[in-house]
């Protein structure tokens, strides 16, 4: 399935990115890597804003961001660090994506834990994690598996998910 070009793939309905992807600003540089990697493979990433990433005539706040970004993403995709965990929109983040998978299912959460992190916070143990160095990166065959998974349900059709997510409003 990694060898699928999602990015070909059109995003319909309320869909503007296939991941949304949280983190830590001390984690830009990895972050950035990881982007490029995968939009490389055709998925296109929607980073949260940090303070340096908006600029100060703009109207659009890191709260704004993380939840347009939540809502408009497939999929997303927090970068778990010791860093994440200290961060001031660490909670915000979790609760917008946990909320998320609520409404559609866990698979739209990937939890990327780098090996700084000894312990993930009670929050997101129910969720799949994968250890993630950025080394793995440089390898093709080392993040496979993850960008399989990030692939994964990201072609499914927009309408089944809206019909999803109508459901569990009506319940």
């Amino acid at each position: 399935m990694a060898n699928e070009d999602v990015g070909s793939q059109s995003l319909e309905g309320p869909w503007s990115s296939h991941l949304y992807i949280g983190f830590s600003p001390a984690n830009r540089k990895t972050v950035l890597d990881l982007r490029v990697w995968l939009e490389k493979h055709g998925v296109s990433c929607k980073p949260r804003a940090t303070k340096d990433s908006i600029q100060e005539s703009s109207t659009v706040s890191i709260q704004e961001s993380i939840r347009d970004g939540v809502t408009t993403c497939q999929k997303c995709l927090l970068l778990l660090t010791s860093d994440y965990v200290k961060d001031d929109w660490y909670k915000i983040e979790t609760n917008a994506v946990i909320e998320k998978s609520q409404r559609f299912s866990r698979d739209v959460v990937i939890i990327l834990k780098t090996q700084d992190l000894e312990v993930i916070p009670n929050i997101l143990e129910g969720f799949k994690t994968y250890p993630f160095k950025p080394e793995m990166l440089k390898d093709e065959k080392s993040f496979a598996k993850i960008l399989d998974v990030i692939i994964q349900g990201a072609l499914m059709p927009t309408y089944i998910m809206l019909f999803i997510s109508l459901i569990f409003i009506f319940i």
